[in-house]
């Protein structure tokens, strides 16, 4: 994961900031996003060595529409044989409706690989096997939309082993233990479960991934302080800090880990989250709160 970029696999990332309708009006073609899609993949053809793929995610549709899809390849001209297979579904839809380029969202429906988030990776193989299931992308499939993943990437983990047994899943270790993109997805799936069971209506995505990432290129937590090297006196707290007040009335800091006493409470509230306000107070709110701490 920290060794530099060199001449490995590719990848290419599009995300469609407006609807495709939007690009079909501006640019003559509702496969504008497509067509730039191919031509990232294009220009990094060298890295495709033993295959290529990529994957597409619808947006705002409905609960029981279909909206991630995946193709792969490894065959010698991986690219053009992808997006052959992306033109012979169009042309199978045309030959039902004739006029269907001039309808953008009805090609979105019709289609399986348009969508306004699009990706692909070219493989250029350092670990695995030469083969089609090794080609990225990958996809995480779950009955719950908001539990679907798809990842790609490029990289090399030294402790696919261990992370598959961190999550109890030994025997995807014996299947894929050569496979550091289907361990790094199952750890990430573990923890989504783990923050959607929390808060099903938010999910905190910075939570998840960092607990998550911490676990990658065997590493562990790394707990951050200040340390002023001008004033030793200023230095704080390893780690995730907050504030406690206990049945005495004394405030003191101490990890976010700590065991929870009796009678002790945390004082820290979350008053801005993703954008959001979440909670206000007036400036005589917050005097009279510390005149009672006082």
């Amino acid at each position: 994961m920290s060794d530099a970029i060199r001449h490995e696999c590719g990848i290419a990332y599009l995300r469609l900031r407006k609807p495709i309708s939007y690009y079909h009006k501006k640019y003559g073609t509702a496969f504008y996003g497509l067509n730039k899609l191919y031509l990232l993949m294009e220009k990094q053809h060298n890295r495709g060595q033993d295959g290529a793929g990529i994957a597409t995610v619808k947006l705002d549709v409905n609960r029981d529409t279909p909206f991630m899809k995946r193709i792969r390849s490894n065959v010698g001209q991986s690219i053009s044989d992808i997006f052959k297979q992306v033109q012979k579904e169009i042309e199978e839809v045309e030959k039902l409706q004739p006029e269907i380029r001039n309808y953008p969202e009805l090609l979105k429906g019709y289609l399986s690989y348009m969508g306004e988030v699009m990706m692909g990776h070219l493989r250029y193989g350092t670990q695995g096997r030469n083969n089609i299931e090794y080609c990225h992308p990958f996809i995480k499939s779950d009955i719950n939309p908001s539990r679907n993943l798809c990842l790609a990437g490029n990289f090399n983990l030294v402790n696919t082993k261990e992370l598959f047994h961190f999550i109890h899943k030994d025997e995807m270790a014996n299947m894929k233990a050569d496979s550091d993109l289907a361990a790094m997805m199952e750890v990430i799936h573990h923890y989504l479960k783990e923050e959607e069971a929390k808060n099903p209506n938010f999910i905190d995505w910075k939570e998840v991934l960092s607990k998550a990432t911490a676990l990658f290129d065997g590493k562990d937590w790394q707990d951050l302080l200040k340390r002023p090297i001008s004033d030793l006196k200023k230095q704080s707290l390893k780690g995730h800090v907050t504030t406690y007040i206990d049945a005495g009335g004394h405030i003191f800091s101490d990890r976010i880990e700590a065991p929870a006493e009796a009678g002790v409470h945390d004082l820290m509230e979350t008053l801005y989250h993703n954008g959001k306000i979440l909670k206000e107070y007036t400036f005589d709110e917050v005097l009279a709160f510390n005149s009672k701490r006082i």
